[in-house]
Formats: C-alpha cells, sequence, structure tokens
C-alpha cells in the first residue's frame, strides 16, 4: 500500500509511514544479523527503503551493520579461506550501500591483525592477496601504505 501511494504522489497517512518504519527497520537488523550472509535480500530491503522514503534508524541498524562486519572478519581470521573472504567483501559491500555511517574501526583492526599473522603469508597467493587487498581499501585502510611499512 505505502508502495502504490509512492508512486501515485498521494500523501502517505503517518501511522502507515510509523508501522512501515518500525517493520523495514526490524527487517534490515534481522537480515545484517543472520547467517549465512544474503546481499541479495538487503538489496532487496534497501531499495524498498529507498522506494518508500523510509528512514533507517540511525543507532540500531549501525550497531547491527559493525558487529555483522566484525563477525565476518573474526570468521575470516579463524579460517583464512576464500569463502570468509568473499563474505566479509560482501558485506563491506552491503555495508558501504547503506545511507547511514557505519563505524567498522574494530573490523579495520581485525583486518589489520590478520595481514600481519604468519599463517596469513602462508595460505595466500596473487587472487587471495588483490581482494584482501580490496577488502582493506573497502573498510578505507591505506593498504599501499600498510605495504610500504612493511
Amino acid at each position: 500500500l505505502l508502495h502504490y501511494l509512492s508512486l501515485s504522489g498521494m500523501p502517505k497517512p503517518p501511522v502507515l509511514m510509523l508501522a512501515a518504519r518500525f517493520s523495514l527497520n526490524a527487517d534490515l537488523r534481522q537480515e545484517l544479523a543472520t547467517d549465512p550472509f544474503d546481499p541479495a535480500r538487503l538489496r532487496g530491503l534497501l531499495t524498498q527503503i529507498q522506494a518508500d522514503q523510509i528512514e533507517i534508524d540511525s543507532i540500531s541498524v549501525p550497531f547491527v551493520a559493525s558487529q555483522r562486519m566484525l563477525r565476518a572478519m573474526q570468521e575470516l581470521e579463524l579460517h583464512l579461506d576464500r569463502t570468509y573472504l568473499d563474505t566479509a567483501l560482501q558485506v563491506c559491500d552491503v555495508l558501504h550501500e547503506l545511507p547511514i555511517q557505519v563505524d567498522v574501526w574494530e573490523a579495520q583492526n581485525l583486518w589489520y591483525a590478520i595481514s600481519r599473522q604468519p599463517a596469513f603469508a602462508a595460505t595466500r597467493d596473487l587472487e587471495w592477496d588483490q581482494i584482501f587487498r580490496e577488502l582493506g581499501t573497502k573498510l578505507e585502510i591505506d593498504v599501499d601504505q600498510l605495504a610500504d611499512d612493511r
């Protein structure tokens, strides 16, 4: 109904907007917290939120998003496997699509710690290294500066 009202240009009742905001923010938080990570579902929710002009909760959603990024990095640290690297990159990509600021300092610190592990140097190949560097760049880490410091 809300989508139809948006398309038709008719005013949206405040009660309907409040219910939609509550519901879509709950769905967004739930989807961010769910394993396995489903970027297509999250992007669909973001498209719906944008189309219906719903305000994203600026407290709980950034927190849950930050924790999801941290969890992806913790899993990567434990496994150092391409599957977990791809998941961390997908999470990071979707978080950049959120119209809110997400604090990823813990994920940044973990990226750095992973890059300094002896096991990291032993398991990587050129493609893995490129994707890991891409993840660092998307986490707003100056990976070139860190490579020069090594």
